[in-house]
C-alpha cells in the first residue's frame, strides 16, 4: 500500500470512516432511519496493506487481515495466471478476489460488500427482507429495486444481489454476459460458493472471456477479474441464484448512458436510453463515487447541469455525513456554516479553496448511537 501522495492517505481513511456512518445513519442504530437491521463493520486488508489500515478499528471496523484466497502460482492456465497479476487487469491485481471473502462471513446471514468510496442513502431493508423470506416464499420486488422485470416476483432463494456494469460492455451482448460492478455487492455467506469460486480462477478457463465446456463468454475490461468472474458464475454455472438490481436507485454512479462517438445505448433493451443521472436522489439508496471522482478531489459541478446536477447532490451528501460523523458522531466543532459562501457551504467547509481538509480524527471516539 502507497502512501506517497496526501490523498492516498485520505482515501484509506476518510472514505471508509464516512461510509461506516453512512452505514450508522441507515441502520436501526439510527432512531430517525426506520431500519429494523443492525450492522457489523469489517475491513478485508491484504498483508502488504497492513500500514493504510491503522485507524481502521477506530472507525469500528473488525480488521480482518487476509492473504489472497489462492495461491497464484497454482493456476492451470499461463495466460490467467499472467493476466490477473498485471497492472491492468484491474485496480487490485489478484488481490481484488479478497472481496470473496464475504462468503466466509457465516456468522452473518447478509453480507454486503462496499468499496470505501461509496455512500449509503436509504436504509437497504428492502433487499435484506427479500433474501430473509423464506426459499417457498414470493418476493414482491418493485420496478425501483430490480432491473428487470421478471425479477419483480421471484419464488426461490436469493443468494445475491449486485448491478451490473453495462458501460464496461457492449450493448449487442447477453445481459448475463455483463459483469457485475464490483463495488456494491450483497450475498449470502456459503463456504460451497467460496470453494467454487476458488476452483474457477484455479483452473483459469479464461481467454478474453470466462468458458467452459458449454459456453463462452465476451471480454471486457475487467472480465477477468470479480467483475467478469461473478457475471459468470451467477450467469452460467448458477443462473437464478441471483437477481440484479435496478442501477438508478442501488450503487448510483451518475454515469452517460449513451455512447456519443458511437450513437447508440450502453444499456441493453433500454428504447429510451433512461440515465441514471436523471434519477431523484430521494430515490436512490447508494451511491459510488466514480465518474462524479472522489469527495476527497473537491470536484464541484454544476447544480442546474443536466448530467451534472446528481453529482452536486451526492457530493454535498458525502460532506453532510461527513460533517455529521464530526459534529453529532465524536461531538466535535465543526466548521460554522453560517460564515461560508454557497459554494463552500456545499462542501460544508471542508474544500477551502478546492483544497480537501482530512477528517478530524479522534482515536477511541464511540459513534454516537442516536
Amino acid at each position: 500500500c502507497s502512501l506517497k501522495k496526501p490523498l492516498d492517505y485520505i482515501k484509506v481513511t476518510d472514505g471508509p470512516a464516512v461510509l461506516a456512518h453512512s452505514i450508522h445513519l441507515n441502520s436501526v442504530q439510527h432512531a430517525e432511519s426506520k431500519s429494523k437491521y443492525d450492522y457489523q463493520l469489517y475491513a478485508f486488508v491484504h498483508p502488504e496493506a497492513t500500514n493504510c489500515s491503522t485507524y481502521l478499528s477506530d472507525y469500528n471496523y473488525t480488521v480482518k487481515v487476509l492473504d489472497t484466497p489462492f495461491d497464484v502460482s497454482m493456476i492451470k492456465k499461463e495466460i490467467y495466471k499472467e493476466r490477473i497479476q498485471r497492472e491492468e487487469a484491474g485496480c487490485c491485481k489478484e488481490k481484488e478476489f479478497l472481496k470473496l471473502y464475504s462468503y466466509t462471513l457465516q456468522q452473518h446471514p447478509i453480507v454486503v460488500h462496499l468499496d470505501a468510496d461509496c455512500l449509503i442513502l436509504k436504509p437497504l431493508d428492502d433487499l435484506f427482507d427479500a433474501m430473509l423470506l423464506p426459499d417457498e416464499e414470493e418476493k414482491h420486488l418493485g420496478t425501483n429495486i430490480v432491473q428487470w422485470p421478471k425479477d419483480q416476483m421471484v419464488k426461490r432463494r436469493i443468494h445475491s444481489f449486485f448491478t451490473r456494469d453495462y458501460p464496461m460492455g457492449n450493448p449487442t451482448m447477453k445481459v448475463e454476459h455483463f459483469g457485475v460492478q464490483g463495488g456494491f455487492w450483497i450475498v449470502r455467506p456459503n463456504l460451497t460458493a467460496f470453494e467454487e469460486f476458488k476452483h474457477l480462477i484455479i483452473e483459469g478457463n479464461f481467454s478474453s472471456g470466462w468458458y467452459d465446456a458449454d459456453t463462452k463468454y465476451p471480454g471486457f475490461y475487467g472480465a477477468a477479474m470479480i467483475q467478469g468472474l461473478v457475471g459468470f458464475f451467477y450467469g452460467h454455472i448458477h443462473p437464478n441464484q441471483a437477481v440484479e438490481l435496478n442501477r438508478c436507485s442501488f450503487n448510483n454512479m451518475a454515469e452517460d448512458s449513451w455512447d456519443l462517438k458511437k450513437a447508440r445505448c450502453k444499456i441493453p433493451h433500454n428504447p429510451n436510453c433512461t440515465s441514471c443521472r436523471q434519477a431523484k436522489i430521494s430515490d436512490i439508496y447508494s451511491t459510488h463515487f466514480t465518474f462524479c471522482q472522489k469527495p476527497w478531489t473537491c470536484s464541484r459541478h454544476n447544480p442546474q447541469g443536466l448530467n451534472t446536477s446528481l453529482c452536486y447532490q451526492f457530493m454535498e451528501s458525502w460532506f453532510q455525513t461527513r460533517y455529521h460523523l464530526e459534529t453529532s458522531g465524536w461531538g466535535l466543532p465543526g466548521p460554522d456554516l453560517d460564515q461560508l459562501s454557497d459554494t463552500d457551504k456545499h462542501f460544508y467547509g471542508y474544500c477551502p479553496g478546492r483544497r480537501y481538509t482530512p477528517l478530524k480524527f479522534v482515536r477511541n471516539a464511540t459513534i454516537s448511537r442516536g
